[in-house]
This record gives structure tokens, C-alpha cells and sequence, in this order.
């Protein structure tokens, strides 16, 4: 598939969506005898995707576009065909890099001010967030009832989020 995997969500059994970012590509793929095989793609050009989650309806991804001007990201709702619902410039989040979905909220997480971000999926905004314990958070999940957090030189933390 790709030489630069940013994300991989499950979207169903045993189908996964995975983002390249060399590629600039998603795909819909498949494991077979322990190799993963593309399905379908996409080409997301001139952006580069980066994290992505699946809700069981929608693919949530986020693009990073880089020109002369500065970075421009942007968060993409998509369907199971990957045809754009939505398209929203994330300016409130500095570098968003990764994905997760907790079941009812999106989460963004941010590589440069060490805080995880919560969505509002009707207007695609920030409504919270909490502070990582990772410098250079990248990676996020959410396991049912915690949050595990990673970043670009960390090690993996497990975050429980106070009610």
C-alpha cells in the first residue's frame, strides 16, 4: 500500500481504512494470510491525510495542506465510499494530528500544545479537551473506558478522563 501509514481504524470485520501520508492516499483494505491488501482508494492530493477514525457511518479524516502560506488542516467527514459529507478548517487545534472515537465524541489529538480535543460532530468544533501527559502527542485510542495517548518520543500512557 503505502511507505508513510499515518492511521488505521477498523470500519468493519476485518476491513480496515488506512491513511498514507507519502501516497497521500486512504484506503479500504483487507488482511489475508497476514498481508494486508488495498481494496480501494482515494487520492486526497494535494493534502496529506493524516489520522482517521471510523463512528460505524462515517469516516472522519484529518489533511494537513502545505503551500508557501502556511499549513492549512482540515477535518473531513466521509461516507463508507469515501465521498465528502463535510469539509471544516480546523484553525482552533495547532497541528492536529491523530483521530479517536469514543463511542459518542470525537477526539483530535495535538501535536504541538499537548492537549486532546473533544468534537462537536453537528458543527465540527472544539467543545473540550484535556492535557496530555505526552509531549508531541500523536497517537490516540480509546479502549471503552480509557484514553491511551502516545507521542513522537514517548512512551504509551493511559489517560481516565474525570466525569
Amino acid at each position: 500500500m503505502g511507505a508513510f501509514t499515518e492511521a488505521i481504524t477498523s470500519a468493519e470485520k476485518d476491513v480496515y481504512i488506512v491513511s498514507d501520508w507519502d501516497s497521500k492516499k486512504i484506503y479500504t483494505a483487507r488482511i489475508d494470510n497476514d498481508v494486508m491488501r488495498a481494496e480501494k482508494e482515494l487520492t486526497v492530493e494535494p493534502a496529506h491525510p493524516a489520522g482517521a477514525a471510523w463512528n460505524g457511518k462515517n469516516l472522519f479524516l484529518i489533511t494537513w495542506t502545505r503551500s508557501l502560506s502556511g499549513t492549512k488542516f482540515r477535518l473531513l467527514t466521509m461516507d463508507g465510499q469515501f465521498n465528502i459529507l463535510k469539509s471544516h478548517d480546523i484553525t482552533e487545534i495547532q497541528e492536529p494530528s491523530q483521530l479517536a472515537w469514543d463511542g459518542k465524541n470525537l477526539w483530535v489529538s495535538s501535536w504541538y500544545d499537548n492537549r486532546v480535543f473533544k468534537i462537536d460532530l453537528d458543527t465540527l468544533g472544539v467543545v473540550g479537551y484535556f492535557r496530555s501527559p505526552v509531549k508531541k502527542t500523536t497517537g490516540i485510542a480509546w479502549d471503552g473506558k480509557h484514553f491511551w495517548v502516545t507521542g513522537t518520543y514517548s512512551d504509551l500512557y493511559k489517560v481516565e478522563l474525570q466525569n
